[in-house]
């Protein structure tokens, strides 16, 4: 079954990678003081014996790679032979990093006499023979001398594998501490991004989704990293190996909670989500998170092919959707740079040490852990990136909504002022017309011409208020005669116009002014309008609160023009640029 599985999803990591794929083989013990001491050679034995007497029988295989069964409840016995060429006494250590291993012992023979020392997950460092958070265990050559040491592996939960490596005690000492400092690093970075999280929740109050997801993402993956990996070096007391099979599932919810804030982080609105797909990856996570929790059903095959379906569909749909998004979203481009280091070996580490389908080198954990501390560094950033991001583009459409709303209003108001100006022309001015004529023609026979001249200076006054008032709503000269029939079109030719007599009815309503003028100057690029005059000028409170104002930068806004206002005691300048190409294109 492990064979038949290991092939199948051999296939499905291909076609993920698109190349050919070609996992490292170690030899089990890598000796890394190759002039002190040599390994003759290294044998294993699978036994359903769980019996502690050492095998001394010919059933040993020599072990031509790293040893890795799998799911595999029996009990590993591994034999190593080592060579002392030198003519001095050699000190050395065998050391695992597979530190979820449940029980491992060591067998050595010390004055005639086997004796064993042990270690294993959740065993506190305090208990153990040679007291490091690995599993390690010295050794020492005489002269000259060959000695055969035993390894006994059992594991009921997690992945029967041994991966050794020999150092020299100064050496070994060098590579517990990275592996301590790398271990505080993890630790530290979802520590710094659960505060990250924490903080903007409360207090930006944006993207609760993805934070949230994330959060979560990051305080399960904490525990899970915490139970797992550092917490059982600092326990005073053993850890019950159950709690080590517990924490699978928190490598599920890991796996889903990531899927989701990558989801969220690459396409907020999911526009891409294909809702059938994350249906089904839904009804997986709830079936592996139920499956998994009776320990006696930990080896059933069907039940571990739905795990691993679950692990690698949701994580091979997330590395579809990212390419399928990539060419369409910057975030997507960046979440791609960000998180698929952490998402290929986070595959490639689950498939290995949760699921034992694959064997790779030891030290492949080391790069995983820094992949975990470049994502969250990364997250910062790229959370950053998309905050600001996402605000232009909400930026971007309320400005588009604005000019909308703006556009709407000051066409309903053109065309409200076309109507009364209409109204005024036609109707009234029509009225006016005949009522003049009527009373003349009533009077003229039975009154003097002199007593007629007060009523004729306001029949003309009322009539010539009636055209000022109809021309100040629709100028009808730009009927006629443009600012410029080859450039600029007639709507921007009105919002120029409106412009210019609002600056003009503020000049004679507030300036005090005494002369004013206004210059109209053509480029081949653009038009230039200056208003100037010599009045007291206003305040910068004015300029913000004033309406005509407003009214004037909403114009220019909308016909695409630049309107800048600068004052001072001694007068004020109004200067509107209106660049033409673009009003041009734009309008046509």
């Amino acid at each position: 079954m492990n064979t038949f599985r290991a092939k199948s999803l051999l296939v499905i990591l291909l076609w993920l990678f698109g190349a050919n794929t070609s996992f490292a083989q170690n030899v089990p013990v890598l000796n890394l003081n190759t002039e002190n001491i040599e390994i003759k050679s290294t044998e294993w034995l699978l036994s359903k014996n769980d019996e502690v007497t050492i095998p001394h029988s010919g059933k040993f295989t020599p072990a031509t790679k790293e040893v890795n069964f799998g799911l595999d409840t029996s009990v590993l016995w591994l034999k190593v032979i080592v060579f002392n060429p030198t003519h001095l006494e050699q000190k050395a250590v065998f050391s695992s990093d597979q530190v979820i291993l449940e029980d491992v012992r060591f067998y050595k023979k010390t004055a005639g006499q086997w004796t064993q020392e042990k270690s294993g997950w959740g065993i506190p460092v305090a208990q153990k023979s040679y007291p490091y958070p690995l599993h390690s265990f010295d050794f020492m050559l005489k002269p000259l001398q060959t000695d055969t040491f035993f390894f006994r592996v059992k594991n009921q939960y997690q992945v029967l594998k041994l991966p050794l490596t020999a150092f020299t005690p100064s050496a070994h000492i060098h590579h517990t501490h990275q592996y301590l400092l790398l271990d505080g690093m993890v630790t530290m970075a979802l520590i710094t991004a659960i505060l990250y999280c924490l903080y903007n929740l409360l207090f930006s109050g944006k993207d609760h989704r993805t934070l949230w997801s994330y959060l979560l993402y990051a305080v399960n993956f904490l525990f899970f990293f915490t139970i797992r990996i550092s917490g059982p070096n600092f326990v005073p007391e053993a850890i019950n190996p159950l709690v080590n099979y517990y924490v699978n599932i928190l490598i599920f919810i890991s796996t889903y909670t990531f899927f989701r804030f990558g989801i969220l982080f690459i396409d907020p609105d999911r526009k891409w989500l294909n809702k059938s797909i994350l249906l089904i990856i839904n009804i997986l996570f709830i079936i592996t998170i139920f499956i998994s929790i009776p320990p006696t059903w930990s080896n059933i095959p069907v039940l571990i092919i739905i795990k691993e379906a679950f692990f690698i569909f949701t994580i091979a749909y997330l590395i579809f959707y990212l390419l399928r998004s990539f060419r369409h979203s910057v975030i997507a481009r960046v979440y791609f740079f960000m998180a698929m280091p952490l998402i290929v070996s986070g595959l490639l580490e689950g498939l290995t040490n949760t699921f034992g389908l694959f064997s790779l080198p030891s030290s492949f954990f080391s790069a995983f852990r820094v992949a975990i501390c470049v994502e969250m560094l990364y997250i910062f950033f790229a959370l950053i990136f998309r905050e600001r991001e996402l605000n232009r583009n909400i930026q971007g459409k309320l400005v588009q909504s604005e000019l909308a709303l703006l556009n709407a209003e000051i066409n309903a108001q053109e065309n409200e002022r076309r109507r009364i100006a209409g109204d005024l022309h036609d109707d009234l001015g029509g009225t006016l017309s005949t009522l003049k004529r009527m009373i003349l023609d009533q009077l003229e026979p039975i009154t003097q011409s002199k007593a007629l001249s007060p009523i004729r200076t306001l029949m003309e006054k009322a009539a010539g208020d009636l055209r000022r008032i109809t021309h100040d709503l629709m100028p009808t000269d730009f009927e006629r005669t443009r600012l410029s029939d080859a450039v600029l079109k007639k709507e921007t030719e009105i919002q120029i116009y409106r412009i210019i007599s609002e600056a003009i009815q503020n000049i004679n309503k507030h300036s005090e002014a005494k002369n004013y003028t206004v210059q109209l100057i053509y480029s081949t690029d653009d038009l230039t309008v200056m208003i100037e005059d010599n009045g007291k000028g206003f305040s910068e409170n004015t300029q913000k609160e004033g309406l005509g104002l407003k009214n004037m930068q909403l114009r220019a806004q909308k016909s695409g023009a630049i309107i800048t206002f600068d004052s001072n005691p001694n007068g004020t300048t109004v200067i509107l640029e209106q660049p033409i190409n673009e009003v041009a294109d734009s309008d046509s």
